[in-house]
């Protein structure tokens, strides 16, 4: 889960621009003000929260995950319901 947690926040710092500290302009230069508050909060409040909730998950394996979501696909068709589109 460490690797995936440290791929998330590499993306989030990509997608933060974090990595543009060069640019010194427009909105460039704020994100560059920001640096540390974003820094700060992928590292001690979204990934540490995004672990908690994850750690509900820790022990189903795939197939009971893929078993539930089957069954919950099942009560919705029997009400109804079109699971990739709504109500029929």
């Amino acid at each position: 889960m460490s690797d995936n947690l440290d791929k998330l926040r590499k993306l989030l710092a990509e997608l933060f621009q974090l990595d543009q500290a060069e640019l010194d302009f427009g909105i460039y230069r704020i994100m560059n003000q920001k640096r540390d508050e974003i820094t700060n909060f992928l590292d001690d409040g979204l990934l540490p929260q995004v672990q908690e909730a994850f750690k509900e998950y820790q022990g189903s394996d795939r197939a009971t995950v893929e078993a539930e979501l089957k069954k919950s696909i099942q009560q919705a068709e029997s009400l109804g319901i079109d699971p990739d589109g709504g109500a029929r």
